[in-house]
């Protein structure tokens, strides 16, 4: 979500529009999770249909595809467009494989304190991330900044 965010400031300002970037980012972010609902209702609806293995390889397949595509985005509203489907693409993902996880977890229960634990990875992750090297510099720490710059690009 960090990084999605970050991405939109960087969108936003790429593509500088009337609006304003403020406006740009909130309106990016909403068409993103507007496909998301939308995606995780239809790609469920084919799950149910056709199967919850089909059903995800598409909607991965979508989202990687749709991905790729957003990277070349020509303008603003091509970019808003295309994450509008990669959100698509991602609300199905999460269509698909969460009854997967109901089925090998059949107790409510169970089931809950799964899906609480996957966001508990992040405490054996959070050691090895480094900070944000645009956070830092607009801190004032600039040779953090740089430090962590030459650290992610192996220099």
């Amino acid at each position: 979500v960090v990084s999605f965010v970050l991405a939109m400031e960087a969108i936003a300002q790429k593509y500088r529009g009337p609006a304003g970037i403020s406006t740009q980012v909130s309106f990016s972010g909403s068409a993103f999770f507007f496909g998301f609902l939308w995606g995780a209702g239809i790609f469920g609806l084919l799950a149910d249909r056709y199967g919850r293995r089909p059903t995800l390889h598409l909607a991965i397949g979508l989202t990687a595809a749709v991905s790729f595509a957003n990277a070349a985005a020509p303008t603003y509203w091509v970019y808003v467009s295309l994450l509008t489907l990669v959100g698509f693409g991602l609300g199905g993902t999460g269509a698909a494989a969460l009854p997967l996880f109901a089925y090998l977890l059949p107790h409510w229960r169970h089931l809950t304190v799964a899906t609480a634990c996957i966001p508990l990875l992040h405490i054996f992750v959070a050691p090895f991330l480094k900070e944000s090297p645009r956070w830092l510099a607009i801190q004032g720490n600039h040779e953090q900044a740089t430090a962590v710059m030459e650290a992610i690009h192996g220099a």
